[in-house]
């Protein structure tokens, strides 16, 4: 588990606004992405309609409660029939399970605790995926999620496969999640360079997935909930198309509302070189009081940051 320290957070839950956006992508007949958005009295896409006309979410000027909203982007896999079921089964199943963790009373309880009772019901809910993939006998479906529990003080971010998660303020572009994949094993044990990597099939071979195998594994970061600035959760068809540059500053510092500049940079994702579908959750931080000075349960740990 890492601690990644960065701007200074709200003593009060800053006011939020959320926009989301998914696309099958110029060279895919079908979707095989999805992404969730659950307060504690609501979930999007309306679970009765999920699949079907969840294309885009615009939520302005939030307010959260205490127990904070749950966000994920869930990419499928196992070819095109196998994947779209999969991330649908995967975020009908999130959707409940981030209902019932929202509706606890943590009162008392630490981070810690917190991230490892969420881990534990990740951990039930890929138990339920396995089943399915055994009872439809595709041996290859699966999929992989970027979730992120959102609550005042911290960002809890709990990570399976390639699936990713940022923080945008200003010109800084911040990395917060850990690709589990072969080409990122690889890296990290030194056994290929950065160069070597841009032309790697690696990439694309996820070590970690719900449903493929009985025990996955998730990553699990802390990160102190910004003041303002921006939350981006992506699919790998959207950070592989545009990767994080000059767009995506330009995105952070336009005052247009944030569905708008949304809309942009997603479409700007879609060109002809595309060859997946491609999906971001995007939250905007619309200000907050600073720093609580409240780390009680704050431990040492690994700080990882990556810049662009």
């Amino acid at each position: 588990m890492s601690i990644l320290n960065v701007s200074k957070p709200a003593t009060l839950f800053p006011k939020l606004s959320i926009s989301a956006r998914t696309a099958c992508g110029p060279k895919r007949k079908n979707n095989e992405d999805a992404f969730v958005v659950v307060f504690s009295d609501s979930a999007y896409p309306d679970p009765e309609k999920f699949g079907m006309d969840s294309d885009s979410l615009d939520l302005q000027e939030v307010t959260v409660g205490h127990s904070g909203l749950f966000l994920a982007v869930i990419d499928g896999m196992g070819g095109a029939d196998h994947g779209e079921k999969a991330s649908k089964f995967l975020g009908l199943e999130f959707q409940k399970l981030f209902r019932r963790l929202l509706t606890q009373n943590y009162a008392g309880e630490t981070k810690w605790k917190m991230s490892n009772k969420t881990v534990n019901s990740l951990l039930e809910v890929n138990d339920l995926l396995v089943a399915e993939v055994a009872r439809l006998g595709a041996r290859q479906m699966g999929a992989v999620s970027t979730i992120v529990w959102v609550k005042r003080e911290v960002l809890m971010i709990f990570q399976v496969g390639d699936t990713r998660a940022y923080l945008l303020d200003g010109d800084n572009i911040r990395q917060l999640t850990h690709d589990q994949t072969k080409l990122q094993s690889a890296l990290t044990a030194g056994l290929i360079t950065d160069e070597e990597a841009k032309d790697s099939n690696l990439g694309n071979l996820v070590s970690q997935a719900f449903g493929a195998k009985k025990k996955v594994e998730p990553d699990v970061e802390w990160v102190e909930t910004p003041a303002s600035g921006l939350l981006m959760i992506c699919s790998d068809g959207f950070h592989n198309s545009l990767n994080p540059g000059r767009a995506w500053k330009d995105f952070a510092q336009s005052a247009e509302p944030l569905p708008k500049k949304l809309s942009e940079l997603h479409q700007a994702s879609l060109g002809e070189n595309n060859k997946d579908n491609s999906t971001i959750i995007a939250v905007e931080f619309m200000g907050g009081d600073s720093a609580t000075g409240k780390e009680n349960d704050k431990k040492p740990g690994k700080k990882r940051f990556f810049w662009f």
